[in-house]
């Protein structure tokens, strides 16, 4: 049976979007998936949400190096997950950044430093001494949860 034009015409989007979401959902077993997020995302706070989300899929560790911590929601969840007591969790962050952030009640701060998660202070001031230069910054900002699994930002 041959198909008139007109349904045709019709379908063919149809067709076209259905190959397309078949293509962008499957993927070699073992590839990794990979999402763009992109900050701020408004009021619902959607990437906290997100990324709280996949912290919680943690099942043995979670590795977090960090400038600053504002995010309220993701110390939250870190400190939930810490008191669960099944993940390991280990934070490095600017010495600087943290200490002034407890120094300013930043609510984020203050409820990972009470959350008995291990956090290193990494001071690099002594590294960058020069006369007149800035001294460097631990400026990184990733996350690997259970080695297999990493969250970046810049």
């Amino acid at each position: 049976m041959i198909m008139s034009r007109r349904i045709f015409r019709r379908l063919l989007p149809l067709l076209l979007l259905a190959i397309l979401a078949a293509a962008l959902s499957s993927r070699p077993a073992g590839e990794p998936a990979i999402r763009t997020l992109f900050s701020p995302t408004g009021k619902e706070h959607r990437l906290q949400k997100t990324i709280s989300e996949e912290l919680r899929k943690a099942r043995k560790s979670i590795r977090i190096a960090m400038y600053t911590f504002t995010s309220t929601t993701i110390a939250r969840t870190l400190a939930s997950i810490r008191q669960e007591g099944a993940i390991d969790i280990r934070i490095l962050i600017d010495k600087q950044q943290f200490d002034q952030c407890l120094e300013q009640k930043v609510p984020a701060a203050k409820i990972l430093e009470e959350s008995g998660i291990a956090i290193r202070r990494v001071d690099l001031r002594a590294e960058g001494e020069q006369k007149g230069a800035e001294p460097p910054h631990f400026h990184h900002k990733f996350c690997v949860i259970d080695d297999s699994a990493v969250i970046t930002g810049s």
